[in-house]
């Protein structure tokens, strides 16, 4: 009986070990994608007013030259994937704060696909059956 435990168990995180390496990637990016559509047209006053008047002459953001505020905005407007965000091909913030948003928005797409909730739920069943 104990040996069935331990298979449910290993099944239980191969699925959500599968999960991980095959949807989170799609989750995170339409997630952005949406949430940067819609934060364009609520931000749009903290666009023009904080982010506009920073733009360079030369048309080009750079995150360390932003402040706090513009660095959020860019973030929640732009996503994750503008190139302002990138410096010699890897992704800086800047901030701790921004990046933590960051992070903390990207979990909450995830806590709201029911697929990873089954999956997470199936594999602590699983143990708890175990145990």
């Amino acid at each position: 009986m104990e040996y069935l435990g331990y298979v449910q168990l290993g099944t239980s995180m191969a699925l959500l070990v599968g999960f991980c390496i095959n949807k989170i990637n799609i989750i995170l990016k339409s997630g952005w994608r949406n949430k940067t559509l819609m934060n364009q047209t609520l931000m749009a006053n903290d666009i023009k007013y904080v982010l506009n008047p920073l733009l360079p002459p030369f048309g080009e953001f750079n995150v360390p030259d932003l402040p706090l505020q513009a660095v959020r905005i860019l973030l929640l407007t732009e996503g994750p994937d503008h190139p302002a965000f990138y410096l010699n091909g890897i992704r800086s913030f800047g901030f701790t704060a921004v990046e933590f948003e960051y992070k903390w928005i990207c979990l909450s797409f995830l806590m709201q696909d029911p697929d990873f909730i089954f999956s997470l739920a199936y594999m602590a069943f699983s143990f708890q059956g175990l145990v």
